[in-house]
């Protein structure tokens, strides 16, 4: 496996590829960095896009992390790589600090759906249905109907919810019922999305127990403009640490990458040693 930086040259025919990154995004990225491996019929790499921070890459260009089972070509000087080999020596006990990009779905009536989102509408639903008022509709229709409705017995009980899972520290300034139901429905988002990851842990070859979730950020909703109308995807980032049990188990794993949309971005995790 190699292990790769990648960045957009100076060369002046890059301008239009930076375009067309920013107009298509995730579908754009994924086609110019497929080129750098013309040889191949099966995609052999998973990929994590970054903004330069002007050090890897000017600042706020489009720069790329890869893992492949390929060591990737040059592409005609539009793209400029950094290869290493990457073969961890890893044992049991290793414990990790890393970071993963994500697309966290459930099954639902035989459909996919994000996790977050799928969290907080079950939560809405339940909460309309304890509040004896409709349960139909989608979650801004939901919201209205239980800002409008809620008793002060309703918000005392969504306070002490939010507390359950979120520090007082980290409570921003609750000057309203609307700005507490969203921070109690961001929390319940977040913490669907480490039970998500946490759930996965053991197949992974990590210890659930001695493994954390530190921060979950960076929730995105991406469009796929050259898919089917309206298709989509999201996106949520997790920074942790872990500690592995299995570790030819885990490696297997990460160079297979970490979920769904490994072809859009997802499921490449960063890793370093704690």
């Amino acid at each position: 496996m190699y292990l790769t930086k990648a960045r957009l040259s100076n060369h002046p025919q890059t301008r239009s590829q930076r375009v067309e990154l920013m107009r298509q995004g995730a579908y754009a990225s994924h086609q110019l960095l497929w080129k750098l491996f013309p040889q191949q019929k099966e995609r052999p790499f998973l990929f994590r896009q970054e903004q330069g921070d002007g050090y890897s890459a000017p600042k706020g260009e489009p720069c790329f992390y890869l893992l492949s089972s390929h060591l990737p070509e040059n592409l005609d000087g539009l793209v400029e790589t950094e290869s290493k080999p990457f073969h961890p020596q890893l044992q049991q006990g290793d414990q990790l600090g890393f970071t993963i990009r994500l697309n966290p779905t459930v099954c639902r009536d035989k459909k996919r759906h994000d996790v977050l989102m799928d969290a907080r509408l079950q939560w809405l639903k339940q909460e309309a249905e304890r509040m004896r008022i409709s349960s139909q509709g989608g979650q801004g229709n939901l919201k209205n109907e239980l800002l409008d409705q809620a008793k002060d017995q309703d918000i005392e009980r969504w306070q002490k919810l939010l507390l359950e899972r979120v520090s007082e520290d980290n409570i921003e300034n609750l000057q309203s019922r609307k700005a507490l139901l969203n921070q109690v429905l961001q929390a319940l988002a977040e913490q669907a999305a480490k039970d998500w990851w946490q759930q996965r842990l053991e197949s992974m070859g990590v210890n659930p127990d001695t493994s954390s979730i530190q921060q979950v950020s960076g929730y995105l909703q991406h469009q796929l403009p050259r898919k089917a109308k309206e298709a989509s995807f999201s996106s949520v980032e997790l920074t942790g640490q872990l500690t592995l049990e299995q570790p030819d188990l885990f490696l297997e794993k990460v160079n297979a990458g970490i979920g769904r949309a490994k072809a859009f971005g997802c499921g490449l995790m960063l890793l370093r040693r704690c």
